[in-house]
């Protein structure tokens, strides 16, 4: 699976602290670039067992999303995606 890529080392740590110190529920990450993904890229910027997430990969010059969110806060019923839009209903 591919996933956006968070940028180098201090960009993920950036990442990290800010959804840490500011108490964030969602976040939204653009990237134009893909990496390859994994639990443990997620799990390194949101800590925690609740954290949910859905990505829309790099196609062509359009950038990619990757949305996280506290699954302890919103449970996501439906998620529905195309190319430019994440729609996400509780």
């Amino acid at each position: 699976m591919k996933c956006l890529r968070s940028g180098s080392l201090s960009n993920r740590r950036f990442i990290k602290e800010a959804i840490r110190d500011y108490d964030i529920s969602f976040c939204l990450l653009v990237e134009k670039k893909v990496v390859i993904c994994s639990s443990a890229l997620i799990n390194f910027l949101w800590p925690g067992h609740c954290i949910r997430w859905v990505l829309i990969d790099v196609m062509g010059k359009s950038g990619g999303m990757i949305l996280m969110w506290d699954g302890s806060i919103f449970s996501a019923k439906s998620i529905e995606f195309s190319e430019y839009l994440i729609y996400i209903t509780d």
